[in-house]
């Protein structure tokens, strides 16, 4: 309770920060979602809210982390992580559930030096995910977007995210439960 107590100045600042819109998303950000925006076969596409975690955010959850559940070792996995960026948006009379020509948006993040690591499309809904290399392979960049026919969610997340995968992977890994099937 005491940490609690001791960590309320922050939610404080953290929320007056988030409440004044301090925190908004990059050039880098808004290039990529206006490309996506492009390929979008909806009549209009309108923000319902765009917002980035910034360090400092993400410094505040490590903390909070390393006092919870020691089970994972979520504060080296979220020290990985940089930057979180999100956008929801309402598309309105979309003809294709948001997912605009899945081709032509895979063409256009190639273009911008993405790969596309999953792609999938069930009914009116749209998933993809690519990935952004830096020069020695490590992945430094994943970019969601999923979509149906009233929204779309696009969502950035920056980091050391190779080695985050490998800590989820060895965490997952060693905490696994195997059951007996019949």
């Amino acid at each position: 309770m005491k940490k609690l107590k001791a960590l309320l100045p922050f939610f404080f600042l953290l929320f007056v920060f988030s409440a004044a819109g301090c925190f908004g998303v990059d050039s880098d950000f808004k290039k990529v979602r206006n490309g996506v925006f492009n390929f979008l076969q909806a009549e209009d596409v309108d923000r319902e809210f765009e917002y980035s975690v910034s360090n400092f955010e993400v410094y505040l959850v490590q903390k909070l982390a390393s006092i919870s559940d020691k089970t994972f070792d979520f504060e080296l996995m979220l020290s990985k992580i940089s930057n979180v960026q999100i956008g929801v948006y309402n598309l309105e009379k979309s003809e294709d559930g948001g997912t605009g020509s899945l081709k032509n948006i895979t063409k256009y993040f190639r273009e911008n030096g993405w790969s596309d690591l999953v792609k999938s499309k069930n009914n009116n809904e749209c998933t993809m995910v690519f990935v952004n290399l830096a020069d020695d392979e490590a992945i430094r960049e994943l970019f969601v977007i999923n979509s149906d026919d009233e929204e779309l969610v696009l969502v950035r997340v920056r980091g050391k995210l190779t080695q985050l995968a490998e800590l989820m992977i060895k965490n997952r890994g060693t905490h696994k439960r195997f059951y007996a099937v019949n």
